[in-house]
Parts: structure tokens; C-alpha cells; sequence
């Protein structure tokens, strides 16, 4: 007999393994590899999102900006050129 196979968990099963469902901002940014304030600007403009009335970050939205940050750095930089608009077109 073989050894039993074990699936690998996908990011967002390990990281709320480790984490949970959110985490502080403090450790987002470690989590990501940034400043505690840029996980905040990442916040406001809607790259991540904040739960518990903004005191913390949710680990999908985490998960879902490691998978793919320069689409949601893209859409965050044309938002932010149309004046807080959300554009109707854009390549991602």
C-alpha cells in the first residue's frame, strides 16, 4: 500500500487555517509584504476589503489580491484618474 494522498489546500484554505476569516491590518501587511498604511489606502479604494467597521481586512479579498494584484492595481489606479468613477470599459 501507497501513502495516502492528501489534496493541497488552495491560498484561501491555508491562509484562514493560519489567520481565520480576518485579520488585523497589521497583519495583512505582513501577510502581503507591505506597510500597515498601504494596506489601509488599499482599503479605501476598494483593492481590499475591510470588515469590522475597517479595523480589519478579509482574508478573501487577500487571497483574491494575491491571485491577480496588477488586475486590481489596474482598476484601482483608472478609478481613482476618473475621479472616484468606476469605468465601463477597461482590459483586464
Amino acid at each position: 500500500m501507497g501513502k495516502p494522498v492528501y489534496p493541497m489546500p488552495t491560498r484561501l484554505e491555508y491562509l484562514i487555517g493560519v489567520y481565520g476569516e480576518c485579520c488585523r491590518q497589521s497583519v495583512a501587511a505582513k501577510i502581503l509584504g507591505m506597510s500597515p498604511a498601504t494596506i489601509s489606502t488599499m482599503t479605501k479604494d476598494g483593492r481590499l476589503k475591510a470588515v469590522c467597521e475597517g479595523k480589519r481586512v478579509d482574508m478573501h479579498s487577500i487571497a483574491t489580491y494575491m491571485d491577480a494584484p496588477a488586475q486590481a492595481d489596474f482598476k484601482a489606479r483608472i478609478t481613482k484618474r476618473n475621479g472616484g468613477k468606476t469605468p465601463k470599459f477597461y482590459v483586464s
